[in-house]
């Protein structure tokens, strides 16, 4: 079952290759990941039934604060705030792109070097 998982946060690679492959792994997973915890402080329940399939051999009972529709769209909410505000390159902040740090330490983010060089499409 957690293949399909997987194979989503290894194709959202493709769509966003500087973000950290962890974080794409965990946010497809990230349901997956809060159950045991909820189930550990009791907010959700299981039990354990016997099964000749290793698999099946977790019935679950109630989990609404992991995986009900509503909930599922609340923790995706705040991991998509949370990777906002304070993710390495999340949307919010500007890459200046190569040698832009050194123009952005100067003052001048934007403004070409006085003395830039032109490229070859015209651009300084």
């Amino acid at each position: 079952m957690f293949i399909g998982h997987f194979a989503v946060g290894f194709a959202s690679k493709r769509w966003a290759p500087r973000t950290s492959l962890g974080l794409l792994l965990a946010a497809p997973l990230l349901l997956d990941l809060l159950w045991p915890l909820f189930s550990l402080v009791g907010l959700q329940r299981f039990r354990i039934v016997p099964s000749s399939n290793p698999f099946t051999r977790l019935t679950f009972d109630s989990y609404p604060w992991s995986h009900s529709l509503l909930m599922a769209l609340v923790w995706g909410a705040l991991l998509a705030a949370l990777y906002r505000r304070g993710g390495r390159s999340g949307p919010r902040r500007r890459d200046p792109g190569p040698g832009g740090h050194a123009a952005a330490a100067a003052g001048g983010v934007g403004r070409p070097a006085p003395g830039a060089r032109r490229n070859r499409l015209g651009v300084r």
